[in-house]
């Protein structure tokens, strides 16, 4: 799978509404025992990912995750991404940082939000 295919199913696990679509999408694009690392914390697999997206998707119904064309190379991919909260709250952006497995999908993630500070 190329980086932006796989950046936009990652996406698209962000945005759905049902739960199995969301598991297959992160099956798609997600080593079984991929870690996720955020300010909020740290996930290991892909069940605990989902469960916390689902959690995400429970809390904030209108909020929309948009992910923008990944740089990808030796097996590390980074994105901008952007949520959208769809209520008049000012938007979330942030950067995520992949680690990706032999196979292409990603064995590690790592989040920061807010804008990249200034040099």
């Amino acid at each position: 799978m190329i980086a932006h295919e796989l950046v936009q199913k990652l996406a698209n696990a962000w945005n759905t509404e049902d739960p199995d679509e969301r598991m297959r999408l992160l099956e798609q694009t997600c080593a079984a025992d991929a870690e996720f690392t955020s300010p909020h914390g740290v996930t290991h697999g892909i069940a605990e990912y989902a469960r916390g997206i689902t959690i995400f998707r429970k809390s904030f119904k209108k909020a929309r995750s948009a992910h923008g064309a990944p740089d990808e190379h030796h097996g590390y991919l980074r994105f901008a991404w952007t949520t959208s909260w769809n209520d008049g709250r000012e938007p979330l952006v942030g950067l995520d940082f992949g680690e990706l497995d032999r196979s292409g999908k990603i064995r590690r993630l790592v989040s920061f939000t807010g804008p990249t500070p200034p040099l």
